[in-house]
């Protein structure tokens, strides 16, 4: 035997014997394969585990073999090593776990990755025993799944199911550990991660028996659903819902997908669903109920929603469609009543911000379109083309008979005697006029909105 193998086999009979025994078996085989400036790490990192606990030395040695026989040539070994050792000075306990996870990881993360990884492990530990060794077992599924940054708010909300673990003497810690790799490996758009962590975070804080259940619910929303916004927009109503009533998250996601389609793909009806079930946030069993759609509000607010049609959702169709009719750019803003005037060349069409006249969503759409086509035609028209000299002499005229000044910035029915029946003569007039122009010109238009007309 080589004259330092005694030397360390004498330095570790010091602090356990049955270590020592353990590493006396293997010593030789380890020393053959590795060269000498990997072997002293690698006894160090066992020293500083048999220190501690002289059963987990005699694992740790009695595994190095195996484990070595699948690592020893690679080329971030050392500095593996390393990252055990600044475990084994601060935890000794976890400085086994992660050599043990060595021949899953270290081929396909580097080595920065891995002391990131296990540094978080580290303090986890420190503050629970259990929780740190679930994280450990966890590294090899769950890196490939998750960024670095995220992983101390992923192990932070292990640390928080472990406390209610303890009250409740569940398991909540060892199934999120265990589950979550593969919850996050089904999530298809990374950059959701850290939302849905964030929300976990506040029901493991605030309904930790509420997190695992809701994990589980994530994956489904991107099986049923493809559309990106939408997708965001979920999770981020969910976390509006965690923060105000956390036992609601789970219901709330389980029934996303399907709220959505009796909405017809409504994201903004969707929104207005959420803002209807928080009103009840106080009543943490009412707006459970109403987001499990086991309520008699839940289910009178989506048979209410399912027809509505919000300007915010089909404002660019709209805007596209006034600008093809009247050539020009055009705006188109909510307001209380249809209307439009003329800026700059610039058109303005004011619209309710809501239309839900029809039970059928359909129909409501069409009427949108019919009050964007006719105030369309108010622009193309020449409703607000300045008036031409020879009404303004006639105006002039009028003006001085009514013993008035004339001013062509103001409205033309305060020169007439009754200038309320002459602005009602006036609308009367230029809607039919307009009204002639739109069978005239827009015929299919026109028949197409027919019904709506009718009605």
């Amino acid at each position: 035997m080589d004259s330092r193998l005694e030397e360390f086999s004498t330095k570790i009979s010091q602090i356990s014997p049955k270590a020592a025994r353990a590493f006396d078996r293997v010593s030789e085989e380890i020393f053959n394969k590795l060269p000498f400036e990997l072997f002293q790490p690698w006894f160090n990192l066992g020293f500083l585990i048999s220190y501690a606990s002289s059963a987990n030395g005699i694992k740790f040695f009695n595994d190095s073999p195996e484990i070595l026989q699948l690592i020893k040539d690679h080329p971030a070994l050392m500095a593996s090593l390393q990252t055990g050792l600044n475990l084994g000075l601060e935890q000794n306990s976890m400085a086994l776990d992660y050599f043990r996870r060595l021949p899953e990881l270290i081929h396909h993360f580097p080595p920065e990755t891995l002391d990131e990884w296990a540094r978080k492990g580290n303090l986890l530990a420190k503050e629970d025993y259990l929780t740190g060794t679930e994280y450990f077992k966890s590294g090899p599924s769950i890196l490939p799944v998750l960024d670095a940054g995220l992983l101390e708010p992923w192990g932070k909300i292990g640390l928080l199911l472990s406390r209610e673990d303890l009250q409740a003497k569940s398991f909540l810690t060892l199934e999120y550990f265990r589950t979550s790799p593969e919850i996050f490996a089904r999530v298809k758009d990374s950059s959701l991660h850290p939302q849905i962590l964030k929300i976990g975070h506040a029901l493991a804080l605030q309904a930790p028996k509420e997190t695992v259940g809701y994990f589980k619910a994530v994956p489904e929303i991107f099986q049923n659903l493809y559309q990106k916004e939408g997708i965001h927009l979920i999770f981020s109503l969910a976390g509006e819902i965690g923060f105000q009533a956390p036992s609601a998250v789970t219901g709330f996601l389980t029934h996303a997908t399907d709220l959505l389609k009796m909405m017809n793909g409504n994201l903004t009806s969707l929104k207005v669903f959420v803002e209807a079930g928080l009103k009840n946030k106080e009543n943490p069993e009412l707006v459970r109920a109403f987001f499990a759609l086991k309520s008699q509000k839940s289910i009178e607010t989506i048979r209410s929603l399912s027809h509505n049609v919000f300007l915010s959702d089909v404002h660019k169709r709209l805007k596209y469609f006034a600008e093809m009719i009247t050539g020009r750019e055009v705006e188109i803003t909510p307001g209380l009543i249809p209307s439009s005037r003329l800026k700059d060349h610039t058109g303005t069409i004011t619209l309710p911000e809501k239309i839900n006249v029809y039970m059928d969503r359909d129909n409501n759409l069409k009427l949108y379109k019919l009050m964007t086509l006719h105030e369309s035609a108010h622009i193309e028209f020449g409703s607000y083309t300045p008036l031409g000299p020879d009404s303004i002499r006639e105006l002039m005229a009028l003006s001085e008979k009514e013993g008035l000044t004339f001013s062509p910035h103001q409205p033309v029915w305060r020169y007439f005697p009754d200038p309320v029946l002459a602005q009602n003569l006036w609308m009367i007039a230029e809607e039919s006029r307009i009204d002639y122009l739109l069978r005239l010109k827009y015929l299919g238009a026109m028949r197409e909105l027919k019904p709506i007309l009718a009605s």
